[in-house]
């Protein structure tokens, strides 16, 4: 049986009245409300509408350097998610502006409108292809790309779209499908109304892998989620899909008035995880986390270990949980 405890930390030792979760109300799927593109009901992995501002955007120079206070044998998992959050963090920057502009276009989608993929240009994810997908069975195409340049604020855009859409290359089509697959089964722990998903390729010890993450959305500025995060990677070749799902309960709060960030407990892995290091990033605060041997700080997608006098030092507050 896995917990998940979870506190707002408080700023100077304040008291703050606690304040429950609440589910945050869905947004009306209309392009005037949209901080992504509308769409349509039969596709749960189209565009979601109403989303929060993600936190801005972050360079991923040094992103594998870490600190020395965690132990050698953590090194390599801690890296690997320092890396791994802050390109998630990336992406979902990338893909907000680009949904902006296609909000903007006013383009409607060919079909269905089925979401979205979205690449890495150069090796320090500055620059961003976003794919918004759609299908006309069995057809499934690209109906529009948009280069988003995140090098220096603001981002710079570049929209082309395709009237009757371009066609998938092979990869491309092997991550729709992964994505489309994780987005059909209801058998996962969702903690939002909407969600949204990071497909990626990679080499796995048996051959290319897709890697689908899935996100809850966040309609509410003012609520934090932090749970129902999940990796799927499958083989592709075929084969059984491994499932890392980061908590078994879904918890939203709000930040108390002299709050400053969260503590979880974690017992799923020994360290924290590439979510942990994304929620630091989009919402730019802190997230301590406690394992079963040490507790962990993640700050601006940074991991160190909280050595215990400092552990003693931190006011807590407890929040209503759903």
């Amino acid at each position: 049986m896995i917990a998940l405890l979870l506190a707002a930390l408080l700023a100077g030792g304040t008291a703050a009245k606690p304040a429950p979760a609440t589910k945050p109300a869905a947004k009306p799927v209309t392009a005037a409300t949209a901080g992504k593109p509308a769409q349509s009901a039969a596709s749960p992995a189209a565009a979601p509408t109403g989303q929060a501002l993600p936190g801005k955007p972050v360079k991923m120079e040094g992103r594998d350097a870490v600190d020395a206070s965690v132990p050698d044998k953590y090194r390599a998992e801690v890296a690997s998610a320092q890396v791994q959050g802050a390109l998630l963090q990336q992406e979902d920057f990338a893909v907000w502006v680009a949904s902006n502009a296609l909000v903007h276009s006013k383009l409607k989608a060919p079909g269905t409108a089925t979401g979205w993929l979205a690449l890495p240009l150069d090796a320090l994810a500055r620059k961003w292809k976003v794919s918004f997908t759609a299908t006309q069975p069995p057809r499934l195409f690209s109906y529009a790309d948009v280069e988003v340049d995140l090098t220096a604020p603001p981002p710079k855009v570049k929209f082309s779209p395709h009237g009757t859409g371009r066609e998938l290359t092979a990869d491309e089509l092997a991550l729709v499908k992964a994505r489309d697959a994780v987005s059909a089964n209801r058998q996962w722990l969702r903690c939002s109304d909407e969600y949204n998903y990071s497909a990626s390729l990679r080499e796995g010890k048996k051959g290319r892998e897709t890697v689908v993450r899935a996100l809850p959305a966040r309609h509410d500025g003012k609520l934090y989620l932090l749970g129902g995060f999940h990796e799927f990677v499958t083989p592709i070749k075929g084969g059984k899909s491994k499932h890392f799902q980061q908590t078994n309960t879904c918890l939203e709060l709000p930040l108390p008035k002299n709050g400053v960030g969260f503590m979880v407990s974690h017992v799923r892995s020994k360290t924290p995880t590439l979510f942990h290091v994304f929620a630091s990033l989009s919402y730019e605060r802190p997230v301590y986390v406690k394992t079963d041997s040490r507790t962990w700080m993640v700050q601006n997608g940074r991991v160190t270990v909280v050595d215990k006098n400092s552990v003693k030092s931190i006011k807590t507050q407890e929040p209503g949980a759903k």
